[in-house]
């Protein structure tokens, strides 16, 4: 039987350099071929205000595939885990040499400051923000803590002439997201004294108001039991890298608004605090069928456990995750043979260890969600245990490809 452990080792698909005799030389490129896939860092707002700079060398294979990412110079350590995560999901247009696909490396910037970012490259004054418009949060928003990243396309005079969201933590806040920052006005970006387009990424960082004090005892959220809720949207924390050996447990409290959202959410007991509060940023972004009582919707306050288990996570009281009995290794086109990539798969284990179902909460190429979906239907497990008797779970397990 293997661990969980030396199982997600042997799923890394070591290669720090995408090889091939066949590709041709490995040159550094001047600057990065053209995107064809983005993933833009999950940064909050305080990060993007302040000046800072993270340069990544990148390696592509020959299908432009990024097979490794590496911080070249940063002055703001805490820019680099995002930057790298996202880097790693995107996707290049192949360089060529005489006409051949090739591997390559080059220099991809990620640039802060001004309440935006951007990744552009041979931009000598970058776009200011002249006029800020806050959004206006709708009375049944109001209680929603979570970040809207918003992709703006400037022309040579700074006027937006594209918004679009890029990443949500909840899709309700969008559309006051894009009404307040088609709002915004800018100065143009700059290469050597000539104004030119420009693009640029916006974080909202929203905040939710706290829920009203309740001072009659009868009106306060009561307490229900889990099997009361009905999850509309329920996402399981990401666990990263730096973070995926620690194993425990979090209990977290949360209180959930006569709309069904998230309102608050505090640790209640947590083995390491980095899992307590990977566990309550991700209790933020659930919704929830509103429970109603007497024909009327009423905030409630519930208990949820996680359990976290070398990069695994499940979402209930257990007191041991299934343990893999049988697992194959995810087959890969050629094209991503030595890139880095993850697909996070929720396992439904039955209790007799067998695989229900399975299904890809995130990923971060399509044919690795495939791949290791196509892998996952065929495991099997020792079904977790609740006070030493077999019980069914649910468990998110990740795939992760490539060495980082």
């Amino acid at each position: 039987m293997k661990s969980l452990l030396s199982l997600l080792l042997c799923l890394t698909v070591s290669s720090l350099f995408a090889s091939d005799d066949k590709a041709g030389p490995n040159p550094t490129l001047s600057c990065p071929p053209v995107a064809l896939v983005t993933v833009m860092p999950s940064v909050s707002r305080s990060l993007v205000d302040k000046p800072g700079e993270v340069r990544v060398l990148v390696i592509l294979n020959q299908y432009g595939y990024v097979t490794a990412a590496t911080i070249s110079s940063s002055n703001n350590p805490a820019l680099n885990d995002p930057c790298l995560d996202a880097i790693r999901q995107w996707r290049y247009k192949p360089a060529l040499h005489n006409g051949v696909p090739i591997t390559a490396s080059f220099i991809q910037p990620f640039t802060f400051g001004n309440d935006t970012f951007d990744t552009a490259s041979g931009i000598t004054a970058r776009p200011k923000t002249r006029r800020e418009v806050p959004p206006i949060v709708p009375e049944p928003l109001k209680h929603v803590s979570g970040l809207v990243t918003v992709a703006l396309q400037l022309d040579n005079q700074g006027k937006i002439t594209g918004a679009e969201v890029v990443s949500s933590s909840h899709e309700e806040l969008n559309p006051a997201t894009l009404d307040a920052v088609r709002q915004w006005l800018f100065s143009p970006a700059y290469v050597n004294g000539k104004a030119v387009p420009s693009s640029v990424y916006v974080p909202f960082e929203y905040i939710g108001q706290p829920m009203p004090e309740v001072t009659s005892a009868a009106a306060k959220p009561v307490l229900v039991d889990n099997s009361e809720l009905k999850p509309l949207r329920q996402a399981s924390p990401t666990v990263p890298e730096s973070l995926a050996k620690l194993s425990g447990e979090v209990e977290i409290e949360f209180l959930i608004d006569h709309k069904g959202y998230v309102a608050e959410a505090k640790v209640l007991t947590a083995t390491s605090p980095e899992l307590g509060e990977l566990a309550r940023l991700a209790a933020l972004k659930w919704k929830f069928t509103p429970i109603v009582k007497n024909g009327v919707a009423v905030p409630v306050r519930a208990v949820q456990p996680f359990r976290f288990g070398q990069g695994s996570v499940a979402i209930a009281k257990i007191d041991r995750l299934p343990e893999v009995n049988y697992s194959v290794k995810p087959e890969l086109p050629a094209s991503l043979q030595g890139a880095s990539g993850f697909a996070n798969i929720l396992f439904e284990i039955d209790a007799q260890g067998k695989v229900a179902s399975v299904e890809a909460k995130d990923f971060s190429h399509e044919d690795f969600k495939t791949a290791a979906l196509a892998a996952a239907r065929q495991w099997t497990f020792q079904p977790a245990l609740r006070a030493s008797v077999p019980v069914s779970a649910r468990v998110v397990i990740p795939f992760v490809f490539g060495k980082k």
